[in-house]
């Protein structure tokens, strides 16, 4: 009788351990939020880039970062910014191939704020499969289309695939903004 409900005791041991695992396995952890690239940019004086300004303090608007040449080029669809290097702006890493930030038109999940969203540059699905840094294109509406494979993302809702063939979300990087100070640190 004993053992009976030692085994009994101990299957529903397993079982409850069992649930918990796949319940977790479930939940999305936050690392698998961000990519794997490092990245580490920032900029002091947010309002002296009209681009990286209105990207940040509007909803659903964006703006791209590049490096070029020994400049910083700020981008929106119609105008852009080019900001030499200083000796001030070492250690920086553009991730795969620059940035494309702004403020989410919508909270996410589980949330009142409108998040400030930070994602590469390159379109992830041929960095992935061919290894090929391809940059985006802003479109209208918050969405970022590849010339080369034909997707278009919204920048939006986590940089899921809108249109074109499935396959991976943008990769996001994490991002702060308070004041005038932008930075960027994955």
């Amino acid at each position: 009788m004993m053992k009976k409900r030692n085994l009994l005791f101990f299957s529903l041991q397993m079982y409850i351990c069992l649930a918990f695992a796949l319940f977790c396995a479930c939940t999305p952890a936050t690392d698998d939020l961000y990519a794997r690239y490092p990245a580490r940019f920032s900029v002091q004086y947010v309002s002296t880039i009209p681009e990286l300004s209105a990207a940040l303090n509007g909803y659903g608007e964006f703006a791209t970062i590049l490096y070029k040449n020994n400049y910083f080029y700020y981008s929106n669809q119609k105008t852009t910014t080019e900001v030499p290097r200083k000796a001030t702006d070492q250690g920086f890493m553009m991730g795969v191939s620059g940035f494309i930030v702004g403020r989410s038109n919508m909270p996410e999940l589980g949330s009142d704020q409108y998040p400030i969203m930070c994602y590469d540059l390159a379109c992830p699905n041929c960095f992935d499969a061919d290894n090929v840094a391809k940059n985006l294109i802003l479109r209208d509406g918050g969405f970022v289309s590849c010339l080369r494979c034909g997707r278009t993302y919204n920048l939006n809702n986590q940089g899921i695939i809108s249109d074109g063939e499935d396959g991976l979300k943008l990769y996001r990087y994490r991002a702060t903004y308070s004041g005038s100070s932008f930075s960027i640190r994955n």
